[in-house]
């Protein structure tokens, strides 16, 4: 099963923002709106608990995958490639092997610089610095999400380690996703074939997604 797991919605199912002349904004990103995921064999990333799709009565036979234009997630695993590419120094990973570490560790350095009076340039140019090894660098942006979502891409000598943390839950208290916590191990060789696949995939099916759009087009022009 591949890693990155995506389902293109029809053209006429994409959500279109308006322009200001009130015209659908029938852009290359809104083209790619989609139900994804990242498919990790037992555990799936980007995807709604059970109990969560439930709650909303979601028909059966909906995946349950989060739903986004998917060229945004491409863009953000694009963002952080040196760092996928880039070996973590084994000192480094000693502390940050495990997402229980990684939060203990940014933790105590969001301590150390909440206590600092007036803190000086310097401390302010390490904290930063401090802050993007333990935190930023080899993290997944999943900022434009609604729900909590952190996700790390660590190349550990000639292995990729995929750390994750999914434990969010709604105003009820229901877990968001269907994933926890946790890592997942596969080889960087195998890794980066799974890349290249993927993106072989996506483009074509964006050239389909294009010709969809050029045949709808005088009926989106109808409806706008």
């Amino acid at each position: 099963m591949p890693l990155f797991q995506y389902a293109l919605k029809p053209v006429k199912e994409c959500l279109f923002p308006l322009s200001d002349n009130g015209q659908k904004n029938v852009a290359w990103f809104w083209l790619t709106d989609s139900a994804y995921c990242l498919d990790l064999g037992t555990v799936r990333l980007f995807e709604n608990s059970r109990i969560w799709q439930e709650k909303y009565g979601l028909p059966p036979e909906a995946s349950g995958w989060d739903e986004y234009p998917y060229i945004r997630q491409l863009e953000d695993l694009f963002d952080i490639l040196p760092e996928i590419t880039t070996p973590v120094p084994d000192w480094a990973w000693k502390r940050v092997g495990t997402p229980e570490k990684r939060f203990a560790l940014k933790r105590q350095l969001d301590n150390w610089f909440e206590k600092l009076d007036a803190p000086s340039d310097e401390k302010w140019e390490l904290y930063g610095d401090m802050t993007r090894l333990v935190w930023d660098n080899n993290r997944l942006d999943t900022g434009y999400l609604r729900f909590r979502s952190f996700c790390w891409f660590c190349r550990i000598g000639e292995q990729l380690v995929i750390q994750y943390d999914f434990r969010d839950i709604d105003e009820d208290g229901l877990p968001v996703w269907s994933a926890s916590i946790g890592s997942y191990e596969i080889s960087y060789e195998l890794f980066m074939q799974e890349m290249e696949n993927f993106l072989h995939h996506f483009f074509l099916d964006m050239e389909k997604q294009f010709g969809q759009w050029v045949t709808y087009h005088p009926e989106f022009n109808r409806l706008a």
